[in-house]
């Protein structure tokens, strides 16, 4: 068992501790989720657990091993634990995938065979097999995660500590790490899952909720769901799952009704039937709120006939184009390595196609236009004090004195950043780190932006916030893209969606689209949605809550009236 014991960290040179008296236990074979805001402790409690801290007081201990009792225990407890943390940049050490994954398994001096064993089980149990011989940072954000997480598997290690591992994977990815955590935990291990994301903590057999480095409530996960007050503290209150099940769990929803279905489909069918006999199938419906339809204009921002070609021939981008007019948020999704982030660099222009173009106001993009955020945009990180970046772009623009000032002033009270504003961005914690970079993009005070899985890492505060500040954007006259795979949450914000496969664009249509015809995502290979497929069956069944929901599960996507394995309509 993993036991820590009042256990208390502050970072050299801090004002006060990060994780303050904390007690918590994870038993072999259960999954305790660990919930809670940006900046609580979370995932420096993630690393005590893991022995990759030494606490500053209080005790931890690994099946009876105490880490601070000197290198060999500390050793030991690190053959115990593995820990697969928020960005696997920060882990992966080799330059090819076979390489990565039997590094662990030859440190423990292992032989030939029982290394190439692990490596190919890891492999298959993490969905990259044939990846063996691939480069590790030709991978897509997703598979990268995916590798790190088959490293710690590979090393066979007794409990698992997990550190937003989903933050940057694709629904089907998503789905399958889950799937393997709750394999290792019916396996005999212990997982010790760090999370913001509802679908995650539904696998999970009790939830600690973390506030200000201490334990502010421990509890089952129906709780959780039940109780409006615990979903605000965690951050899930927006959560679009949460907002979904809420009703359905506090009228006595069993959560086996989702785990023991073949698919988001059947689960989704058996939770609106339920809804149906208790009555509340129409708040359940209505906890998706409005959604809108596309809209037309001509393109402000768009692309055309672009293709990329990367090493070996493969084509992240083949003959893609998409058109944004201005005022409008574009939702791009689509499975990992369909070509998403590809097609961003390429509006943004710093990544020239090798056929097409991309354009806005009619202009050849150039480097600058477009107000670009990466997908780990903390890595554009560079000042010395957070203000100092966020003043960076506009004062590279021209802008001066009073101005500049006001500028910055309102990013950061935007961004809930007001307060960290002579600290230095390199001493903050992930989702903070995350907030002061797309805040210094938005400085830029561009006619466009770019944003790739910008809530990826963001508690429900920060994730709400940044959709409001994009749709502000669109509104102001801006046109905007957002790649990401939690399509859900942006469904409510975005005018338009397309999804991209194999580096093409195959459907382009209106967000209430997706409510009326849910299968189209499966269609484009992308897992749907839990909260949009129950949303949509209950809608189907309580259509005074959402009229405009269709009243049947389409088999062909043809049924949408939008292309799908075509191109979209709209073209710059």
């Amino acid at each position: 068992m993993i036991e820590l014991r009042d256990v208390t960290y502050a970072y050299p040179g801090a004002d006060a501790p990060c994780v303050r008296g904390v007690t918590l236990d994870v038993a072999p074979g259960e999954i305790v989720a660990v919930v809670g805001p940006n900046g609580s402790g979370k995932s420096t409690l993630a690393r005590l657990a893991a022995a990759s801290l030494l606490a500053s007081g209080g005790s931890v201990a690994v099946d009876g091993r105490d880490p601070k009792a000197g290198a060999a225990e500390r050793r030991a407890c690190s053959m115990l634990v593995g820990l697969v943390r928020q960005d696997p940049q920060d882990q992966i050490v080799s330059s090819r995938v076979f390489d990565e994954v039997a590094f662990g398994p030859c440190n423990l001096g292992l032989d030939p065979a029982e290394v190439r064993r692990r490596v190919a089980t890891s492999l298959e149990a993490c969905g990259l097999s044939g990846y063996e011989l691939r480069r590790t940072d030709a991978l897509s954000g997703g598979e990268q995660q995916r590798l790190a997480f088959a490293g710690i598997v590979a090393m066979g290690t007794r409990y698992l500590v997990a550190d937003e591992v989903t933050s940057f994977l694709d629904g089907p990815s998503r789905a399958e790490v889950r799937e393997l955590l709750v394999d290792m935990a019916q396996a005999g291990r212990g997982v010790l899952f760090v999370t913001h994301e509802a679908a995650d903590v539904i696998c999970a057999d009790r939830v600690v909720l973390v506030e200000d480095g201490l334990v502010g409530w421990a509890g089952g996960v129906d709780e959780l769901l039940s109780r409006a007050d615990l979903l605000a503290r965690s951050g899930m209150a927006d959560d679009m799952l949460a907002r979904v099940l809420s009703p359905l769990v506090a009228a006595g929803l069993s959560l086996g009704e989702l785990r023991d279905a073949a698919d988001e489909r059947e689960a989704a069918e058996r939770v609106a039937a339920f809804a149906i006999e208790h009555g509340v199938a129409e708040e359940a419906a209505a906890a998706m709120g409005a959604l809108r339809e596309r809209r037309g204009g001509v393109a402000a921002l768009g692309m055309r006939e672009a293709s990329v070609v990367f090493e070996q021939g493969v084509h992240a981008l083949n003959r893609c184009g998409v058109a944004v007019p201005a005022g409008t948020v574009m939702l791009m999704a689509g499975p990992s390595g369909s070509g998403k982030s590809t097609a961003l660099r390429v509006l943004a222009g710093v990544l020239e196609p090798d056929e097409g173009m991309a354009t806005l106001m009619g202009k050849l993009v150039r480097p600058g236009m477009v107000g670009l955020s990466f997908q780990r945009p903390e890595e554009q990180l560079f000042c010395a004090t957070v203000s100092e970046e966020v003043a960076f772009a506009p004062s590279r623009a021209g802008i001066r004195g009073r101005d500049l000032q006001r500028r910055v002033d309102e990013m950061l009270e935007a961004f809930g950043l007001a307060a960290l504003r002579d600290r230095s961005p390199f001493q903050l914690s992930g989702g903070q780190a995350r907030r002061v970079a797309l805040a210094a993009v938005l400085s830029l005070g561009a006619d466009a932006y770019v944003f790739d899985e910008p809530t990826a890492g963001l508690d429900g505060a920060g994730r709400a916030r940044l959709r409001s500040l994009v749709r502000e954007l669109a509104d102001r006259g801006n046109a905007v893209v957002v790649v990401s795979h939690d399509v859900c949450e942006w469904l409510r914000v975005a005018d338009d969606v397309v999804l991209l496969s194999h580096g093409r664009d195959v459907w382009e249509g209106a967000p209430a689209a997706l409510m009326r015809y849910p299968a189209v995502l499966a269609s484009a290979g992308l897992e749907m949605p839990l909260a949009l497929a129950i949303g949509s069956a209950c809608a189907r069944r309580a259509p005074q809550a959402w009229p405009e929901a269709g009243q049947a599960w389409p088999e062909a996507a043809q049924e949408t009236g939008e292309p799908l394995g075509g191109r979209g309509e709209a073209r710059p």
